[in-house]
């Protein structure tokens, strides 16, 4: 018999197993923006059978390094691993990545115009993160950290609900721009006369979508709940 209830919010599904996000992921769940979705009505949404999704969550599946129950650590410690992880990563493979984006949309654009589209679209998302992670690590998360120490609010900013308001709208914007990518490219799937450079572009983006998802996960569904709650009990 199944553990798994149909109406369970699909984060809350993360959260008592990380390694369900991977389950999420390859069935096009968004499991970050979307996490208080509940199951049955996300796999409505994409045409999933939901009892097929329920049994591949309950798959027997072996640990990976990103499966970590974030919601048993410091706040300090989440913040610390949210930059050391995704933003490290975000900072050192957008410029590269846009360089390739660049490359092939110049080589391919003629006969697969769309590709003109994929520059457009991934030019925006990058600006786009690049100006959240400043946000986050200069104002937020500080913020949050000090929260954790003791501190009773009295930031310049009021609430720490109000920053986290605008993340959230932000991590929307950023899940917009990731699905549209995923739209141009079929779901990065390389067309046949893809040369190497192209499927190498794919993966990336593939890549990128994938860490992206983990992190607005630990910042919407773990972060940003403690924050308020640390505020709230002061």
């Amino acid at each position: 018999m199944s553990t798994i209830a149909p109406e369970a919010h699909v984060a809350a599904l993360v959260l008592e197993e990380p390694g369900r996000a991977r389950v999420f992921e390859r069935f096009g769940i968004d499991y970050c923006c979307g996490g208080k979705t509940p199951l049955e009505t996300a796999c409505a949404d994409r045409g999933l059978d939901v009892g097929e999704v329920i049994a591949a969550l309950e798959e027997p599946r072996d640990r990976e390094a990103d499966d970590v129950d974030w919601t048993a650590v410091p706040v300090a410690d989440l913040c610390k691993h949210i930059i050391d992880r995704h933003h490290a990563y975000l900072r050192e493979e957008l410029p590269l990545l846009g360089q390739l984006v660049d490359k092939v949309a110049r080589a391919h654009g003629g006969s697969h115009p769309e590709l003109v589209d994929v520059q457009a679209a991934f030019t925006a998302l990058a600006g786009e993160l690049e100006q959240h992670l400043a946000k986050e690590e200069e104002v937020l998360f500080p913020a949050c950290v000090a929260l954790e120490q003791g501190a009773a609010g009295g930031f310049p900013f009021g609430s720490v609900e109000n920053p986290i308001r605008l993340m959230l709208h932000e991590h929307d914007e950023v899940a917009a721009g990731l699905a549209r990518l995923r739209d141009l490219t079929n779901g990065f799937d390389p067309p046949v006369d893809a040369c190497n450079s192209y499927r190498s572009m794919l993966d990336r983006l593939h890549v990128l979508e994938t860490d992206t998802h983990r992190h607005v996960h630990e910042e919407n569904n773990i972060l940003f709940p403690r924050a308020v709650a640390l505020e709230a009990a002061a």
